[in-house]
C-alpha cells in the first residue's frame, strides 16, 4: 500500500471516530452538539486540504524538515479537536450554546493563525537558507579563482 493511502486512511478513521465519539456520548442532541460537529468537520477537511497542498509534490528531506512544524501542528488540532468532541459529548447538558461556539472558533482561529505564522517562518527561514548557500558558493568560486591565479603565477615565474 502507498503512504497516501495509509495516511487518508488514518485520517478517515480518526475523523469517523471523532464524530462517532459525539454523537454517541450524549444522550440528548443540544446546539452545543451541532456547533461541536460543525467545528469537528471544518477542522478536520481543512487539515486534509493543507496536508494536500503541503504535499502536492514531491518532498525531499530538507522539505519534510520545513513542514514537520506545521504537520505536528496539525496533528495537534486534530486531536485537540477530538478530546473537544469527547468533552462536549459528556458535558452537553452543562455546557451552552455560546460557550461551545467560543471555545470550538477560539480553538480554530488560534491553529489556523499559528499555522499561517509557522508558513511564514518556513518561508523566512527558506530564504536565509538560500542566501546563505549562495554566499558560501559565491566565496568558494573566487578562492578557486584565486587558486588557479597563484598557481598560474607560480609557473610563470619559475
Amino acid at each position: 500500500m502507498s503512504k497516501k493511502i495509509i495516511c487518508g486512511s488514518i485520517w478517515l478513521l480518526c475523523f469517523i471516530l471523532s464524530v462517532f465519539l459525539l454523537m454517541f456520548i450524549p444522550k440528548s442532541y443540544t446546539l452545543s452538539i451541532w456547533v461541536t460537529l460543525v467545528f469537528d468537520i471544518i477542522a478536520y477537511i481543512s487539515q486534509l486540504l493543507l496536508w494536500t497542498y503541503i504535499f502536492r509534490r514531491r518532498v525531499n528531506a530538507q522539505g519534510l524538515f520545513y513542514k514537520t512544524p506545521i504537520l505536528t501542528l496539525s496533528i495537534v488540532y486534530m486531536t485537540l479537536q477530538l478530546i473537544i468532541c469527547i468533552i462536549i459529548g459528556i458535558f452537553n447538558d452543562s455546557i451552552g450554546f455560546r460557550t461551545s461556539l467560543i471555545v470550538n472558533f477560539f480553538v480554530c482561529l488560534l491553529i489556523w493563525i499559528i499555522i499561517l505564522m509557522l508558513r511564514l517562518a518556513e518561508y523566512r527561514a527558506r530564504t536565509i537558507d538560500l542566501r546563505q548557500i549562495e554566499h558560501h558558493t559565491i566565496i568558494n568560486t573566487s578562492i578557486s579563482k584565486n587558486d588557479m591565479k597563484e598557481k598560474n603565477n607560480e609557473t610563470t615565474c619559475m
